[in-house]
């Protein structure tokens, strides 16, 4: 409790915060830091599965609703170059959590390699 009556910053709930170890305690403060960071916001990418495949898209509807084609689209918005410019987390899906690309990396490894940091 002490450790924590130091700090800059201030924890709502207390008792939780002070049995949390300090590399813990920065490693969330610097989570939180990226997540919030001036100029970027979030990828809300949990919707179920079918609408997200095929919103705003005329033809899409002929897509079928698999997971390999959700998994196909998931990997292309996640590698679009420059996206972590503007996109610090991405808000997943839970089926998500589970998938590969076509090469086999999996999504999550896919977000984090291009500078965002997946959260469901």
């Amino acid at each position: 409790v002490a450790y924590m009556k130091s700090r800059d910053a201030s924890c709502d709930n207390q008792g939780a915060c002070a049995v949390l170890s300090k590399d813990i305690l920065s490693e969330l403060e610097d989570t939180a830091k990226k997540l919030c960071a001036p100029g970027k916001g979030f990828l809300a990418a949990d919707e179920s599965a079918g609408p997200w495949l095929r919103a705003g898209h005329e033809g899409a509807a002929k897509i079928a609703d698999t997971a390999e084609n959700r998994a196909a689209y998931r990997a292309m918005c996640f590698t679009t170059p420059g996206l972590s410019q503007y996109i610090s987390g991405v808000i997943l899906h839970w089926e998500t959590l589970f998938q590969s690309d076509a090469a086999g990396q999996k999504m999550v490894d896919l977000i984090t390699k291009n500078g965002m940091i997946p959260g469901i």
